[in-house]
C-alpha cells in the first residue's frame, strides 16, 4: 500500500482487484458497471475495441485462448475525446479480470498531472504509481529521509532513484498501474541499467506495439457542447512592420528552405516590430541603428497588428470571458504581461496568468487550478503551445487567440481543444492571427494542405479544399463588430474552418 504522505500515490478502495471476475459472465462490462455508465457511445466503441485487439474477446470465458493471437492496438481520436478515461477504465477492468497483470503507462510528461487528477476524479478502486522527472521530484517531495550517524546524507537525486525503486516493487507486489513520462522510461530502459534490466523485465513488448489495428473517432468533443468557432485572420501590417518584414523576408529569399533564425524573426516581427530585439540573431540581419530605433515603439500598440487585435478583443470580452492566448516563443508572453500591467493595471499570479516549459509540473498544475477555479480573479492565460497545447483542461476560457502559426497542424488541434472539451459551458472562438503576404501566410497554406490530404485519406466523405474556407458571414458578433470598427484596415481576409465549427446552441 502507498505511504500516506505520497501525494503521487492513490489507494484502492472496499473494492478488491486481486479477486477476478467469474469467466460465466458473458461480457467484460460486467467488471465496471459504474464506469459503463459514464462513458459515450464513442468510448464504449473503443472500450470493446481495446479488448477485441488486446485480449481477442469481450467474452471472458473465451479470451485466453484468443488472446495468443493479438498483440495491440492504436485508438486515434479526436482531442477532447476523453481517450484518458477511456484507458483509466479499460485498465481496471483489465486487472479485475487479470490481477497477476502491471500495466505500464507512458505518457508526455505534460500530461502527467491530467491521469493525477483523472484517477482522483473517478474515484478508482485501483492503486496508481507516478514516476516523474527528476525536477519534480525535488520540488514536490518533501518525505524525510531518515540519516544514520556516520552515513551523508542521500542527494536528491540518491532520494528519486529510490522512491522509483519503491514505487516499482509495489507496483510489482500487487494489482496496480504505473505510470511515467517517456523520459523517465527511457532513462531506465537504457542498456547500462541493471535496475531497469532487474526491475522492468518483459517491457520490451512495448517496443512492438503494432499499427495494424487503428480505431479513428473524429467527434467526440463536440458532443453535448455549446458549439466552436474557428477564424483565421490574415492580418495587413503597419508601415513599420513592413519595412522590417519586407528585410527579413528579402533575406530569406536568398536562403534555400526556411532557415530557424529568419523564421524567428519573422513570427516576432510579425506580432510586433520591437520583439525582433529580443532575438539574439536579430544583429545579423539588421543594423544597430535598425534595432535601436525600434526601442521607442516597444508600447507602440499601433505598429503591430496583431497586439492592436488581442487587446482590442480583451477590452471587448473581459467582463464575461476569460480568454487563453498561445505562442510558441516566450518574448511575446513576456512582453503581454508587460501590455497587461501598464494598459489594464492587471497583475501577473493574479488577473494573468502564465504557462511555460520553465515551470515545474505541478508548478502548472497549480497555475491551471487558478484558471478554471470558479469565481476567481484570473482573466487571461498566457500559453507556451509547447508546454501546454495537449492533455490539459482550460474550459474556463471561451476565446483561443493562436499568436502564430504551427508547421505541425495537430499542435493547432491540441492547444484549440485545451478549451474545446468536455466541461464547457459556453461557446469557443478561436482566431488564428497570421500576417498577410509573409511566411506565416505561406505555413499556414502548406499546412491546411497537408491536413487536407490527410482527411481525403482517412475520411470516406468529401472535404473541401481548405482554400474555400473563406468566411461569407461571420458569426462571432464580437469579431464582426471590430471589422465593422476597422478604420485602420487591419484585417485582409478574415477564413472559417467549416468543418471544424460546430454550432449546439
Amino acid at each position: 500500500m502507498a505511504d500516506e504522505d505520497d501525494d503521487f500515490h492513490f489507494f484502492p478502495t472496499d473494492a478488491n482487484p486481486e479477486e477476478p471476475i467469474s469467466k460465466e459472465n458473458e461480457s467484460v462490462w460486467s467488471l465496471i458497471p459504474e464506469l459503463k455508465e459514464k462513458l459515450h457511445v464513442h468510448q464504449k466503441k473503443a472500450f470493446e475495441f481495446l479488448w477485441q485487439n488486446i485480449a481477442g474477446s469481450t467474452n471472458p470465458g473465451l479470451i485466453e485462448a484468443e488472446s495468443k493471437k493479438r498483440g495491440g492496438c492504436v485508438i486515434s481520436h479526436t482531442p477532447g475525446a476523453g481517450k484518458t478515461f477511456l484507458i483509466i477504465a479499460f485498465l481496471v477492468s483489465y486487472l479485475k479480470l487479470f490481477p497477476g497483470k502491471r500495466p505500464l503507462v507512458l505518457a508526455p510528461k505534460t500530461t502527467l498531472y491530467t491521469w493525477y487528477k483523472e484517477f482522483i476524479k473517478w474515484e478508482i478502486p485501483i492503486p496508481v504509481y507516478l514516476i516523474h522527472g527528476r525536477r519534480t521530484y525535488r520540488v514536490f517531495k518533501q518525505n524525510s529521509v531518515a540519516v544514520l550517524p556516520g552515513v551523508p546524507k542521500p542527494t536528491d537525486d540518491v532520494k528519486h532513484v529510490l522512491d522509483c525503486l519503491e514505487k516499482i516493487q509495489k507496483w510489482h507486489s500487487h494489482p496496480s498501474v504505473l505510470i511515467m513520462g517517456y523520459t523517465s522510461f527511457l532513462t531506465l530502459m537504457r542498456e547500462d541499467s541493471k535496475f531497469a534490466h532487474r526491475k522492468l523485465q518483459g517491457l520490451n513488448m512495448l517496443r512492438n506495439v503494432t499499427n495494424g489495428f487503428i480505431d479513428v473517432y473524429e467527434g467526440g468533443s463536440a458532443d453535448g457542447l455549446p458549439g466552436l468557432q474557428i477564424y483565421t485572420l490574415l492580418m495587413n501590417t503597419t508601415d513599420i512592420q513592413h519595412e522590417i518584414l519586407k528585410k527579413l523576408h528579402s533575406d530569406m529569399a536568398k536562403c534555400s528552405g526556411y532557415p530557424l533564425e529568419l523564421e524567428l524573426l519573422i513570427t516576432l516581427g510579425s506580432i510586433h516590430p520591437w520583439l525582433v530585439k529580443t532575438a539574439v540573431c536579430s544583429q545579423k540581419f539588421l543594423t544597430k541603428e535598425q534595432l535601436s530605433d525600434l526601442d521607442k515603439y516597444k508600447f507602440d500598440l499601433k505598429i503591430g497588428s496583431k497586439v492592436r487585435f488581442v487587446l482590442s478583443l480583451i477590452y471587448r470580452v473581459v467582463k464575461n470571458e476569460k480568454v487563453l492566448i498561445f505562442c510558441h516563443n516566450i518574448a511575446p508572453v513576456k512582453l503581454f504581461q508587460e501590455y497587461f500591467e501598464k494598459f489594464f493595471g492587471w497583475q501577473k499570479g493574479r488577473e494573468v496568468l502564465v504557462l511555460t516549459g520553465e515551470l515545474e509540473l505541478f508548478e502548472r498544475g497549480k497555475i491551471m487550478d487558478k484558471f478554471e477555479e470558479p469565481g476567481s480573479v484570473s482573466k487571461i492565460l498566457l500559453a507556451s503551445i509547447t508546454a501546454c497545447a495537449e492533455g490539459i483542461s482550460l474550459t474556463a476560457a471561451s476565446r483561443v487567440i493562436m499568436l502564430d502559426s504551427e508547421w505541425n497542424p495537430s499542435k493547432t488541434k491540441q492547444a484549440i481543444a485545451r478549451a474545446f472539451r468536455p466541461g464547457q459551458q459556453k461557446m469557443v472562438y478561436v482566431y488564428q492571427l497570421l500576417v498577410t503576404g509573409s511566411l506565416e501566410e505561406d505555413k499556414y497554406r502548406r499546412t491546411t494542405w497537408k491536413e487536407w490530404v490527410s482527411s481525403m485519406i482517412f475520411s470516406e466523405a468529401f472535404v473541401e479544399d481548405p482554400s474555400r474556407w473563406q468566411a461569407e458571414k461571420i458569426e462571432d458578433d464580437i469579431l464582426r463588430e471590430m471589422v465593422e470598427e476597422d478604420k485602420s484596415k487591419s484585417f485582409h481576409m478574415i477564413m472559417k474552418n467549416e468543418k471544424a465549427s460546430t454550432n449546439n446552441r
